[in-house]
């Protein structure tokens, strides 16, 4: 029998279903996955959707993931390999009535892992585009209810015309990120660790359907060579977390150390200052362990000291996310 296309309403659920099957993928893969991100229309809030969730975890090796085909599997995928896309491994689950499709890539697949986030990440910036893109879905959901093929090429010059869109604004994105007074710019990694600790507040830049915001939170970190990630917590319902639990990128920014440097004249004035800023992916944890470790990362970060007695109750009714830096900068102004 052939699939069945239906395009529904968005469903604030989608966001769960992603974390709790990213959870079941990461515990498989174990540390061979790097990041897992929810991906596809169903990672877009407020657009209408097939129900399929899209998921991508990207890892350091992709014959490992070939070698653990067997126990993809037993969670019910069908292991399809490449499937046209070179460098990818697609799995599905559901059989005609499918539910979930895995898009696996190695993490140094920049290219592919790049285009598949910046068209989630263009649908949730540019309302118009989104709106767009759902009518047509449902116009071909009603003309091709069970012919796939005719659904994919009805959209495809759509969506073609919407990657180069989405990569041509994460391209100029990344080119306008370039710090303007690089006399300030901190790449020490010593002096970088020491500005992480000296901040005590990290504020967080996310979006979600009713559009962008801006939340400070506590937080700790782990610095290894320059990969940074940065662990904050949270109750387990609200907005905030809503919009962690999509997934996709964040950006945040810390600073600290301010003091004022006057001069007889206005233009005179200065601000002294350290802080970093940058973006990443945000992924929630949802093992104890896990969980455990970071909550004492931010503990040992706020206080000084570890060996926090965390029990398991607690864990439970406390989302912990990570959000793992993907560019980065340190800046300070020690200007008099």
């Amino acid at each position: 029998m052939p699939q069945h296309i239906t395009v529904v309403d968005y469903d604030p659920e989608w966001p769960r279903q992603f974390q709790a099957e990213a959870a079941r993928i990461r515990a498989m893969l174990g540390d061979n996955c790097t990041a897992i991100y929810h991906i596809g229309s169903t990672a877009v809030p407020g657009l209408a959707a097939k129900p399929i969730l899209d998921i991508m975890p990207v890892v350091e090796d992709l014959e490992a993931v070939d070698r653990a085909a067997r126990a993809f599997e037993a969670m019910g995928y069908k292991y399809l390999g490449e499937f046209g896309i070179p460098g990818r491994r697609y799995l599905r689950k559901g059989g005609d009535e499918r539910t979930h499709q895995l898009h696996i890539f190695a993490r140094t697949d920049r290219a592919n892992i790049t285009r598949h986030l910046a068209v989630r990440d263009y649908l949730r910036a540019h309302r118009e585009s989104r709106e767009e893109y759902a009518r047509l879905k449902r116009a071909l959901a009603r003309q091709f209810p069970y012919d796939i093929d005719g659904y994919c090429l009805g959209k495809e010059a759509f969506v073609q015309a919407l990657e180069q869109a989405a990569l041509e604004e994460s391209i100029n994105f990344k080119e306008g990120s370039a710090m303007r007074r690089a006399d300030r710019e901190v790449t020490d990694r010593n002096q970088l660790e020491e500005i992480l600790k000296a901040c005590h507040a990290v504020h967080i830049g996310a979006q979600d359907g009713e559009g962008m915001f801006v939340v400070p939170m506590n937080y700790g970190f782990h610095l290894e060579g320059d990969r940074l990630t940065l662990y904050v917590h949270s109750a387990q319902e609200g907005r905030k977390v809503a919009a962690f639990r999509a997934g996709g990128t964040v950006a945040f920014e810390m600073d600290g150390r301010h003091a004022l440097r006057t001069s007889d004249t206005a233009c005179g004035h200065s601000y002294t200052y350290q802080s970093i800023m940058g973006s990443g992916a945000i992924q929630e944890l949802t093992g104890r362990e896990e969980k455990r470790a970071a909550l004492g990362r931010i503990m040992e970060h706020m206080t000084g000291r570890g060996g926090w007695d965390m029990p398991d109750a607690s864990l439970d009714r406390t989302a912990v996310f990570a959000i793992q830096a993907d560019r980065w900068t340190g800046k300070r102004n020690q200007a008099g």
